[in-house]
């Protein structure tokens, strides 16, 4: 595993990342012989801050496209704050058009929990549809309060949802 891989460097018996520009926070093979190019973030503002600033969806794309057995994933250390951005932010639409191949799989870890983007496109629907109701519920409050409040992190993200799908109160 090499840790802050940089492009057309050698890395021992890893290919040499080939696109220009792009940063792995981690960078290895497994077993299976894939190859992973991880971002790594301590909060989820962190990830949505430098994903949006330094167009990195798009050389992980190209990175992808340059060959089979290739996977970028995404680890997030702490679950807040503002959570609520990644599924706010057009991040879920970058993600999906540049490096899910399959919706299926799980590449994105928020604290101990891992989605696949099929999760997290559930997880942005029901907020969607829960901010709505929050809103209308609560129109003293701000919508950047209400988010903080209710999805800042992803146990308050968890929590609300959960409330939301069993009929409790919000």
């Amino acid at each position: 595993m090499v840790i802050g891989a940089r492009p057309n460097q050698e890395w021992g018996t890893l290919p040499k990342i080939d696109v220009e520009n792009v940063e792995a926070d981690t960078y290895y093979r497994t077993a299976d012989g894939v190859v992973h190019l991880d971002e790594v973030k301590d909060t989820p503002n962190a990830f949505v801050s430098k994903m949006g600033e330094q167009r990195q969806f798009e050389r992980y794309q190209a990175w992808l496209a340059r060959g089979k057995n290739r996977e970028v994933n995404v680890y997030i250390r702490n679950t807040g704050p503002k959570l609520y951005r990644i599924l706010r932010e057009s991040i879920l639409n970058d993600l999906n058009d540049t490096i899910v191949r399959d919706i299926s799989r799980p590449f994105f870890r928020i604290g101990q929990h891992v989605f696949s983007m099929k999760n997290l496109d559930e997880m942005d629907q029901e907020a969607g549809r829960i901010v709505v109701i929050l809103r209308a519920k609560y129109p003293e409050l701000s919508l950047g309060d209400l988010l903080d409040h209710y999805f800042g992190t992803l146990e308050d993200a968890l929590k609300t949802i959960d409330k939301a799908k069993s009929g409790g109160a919000l």
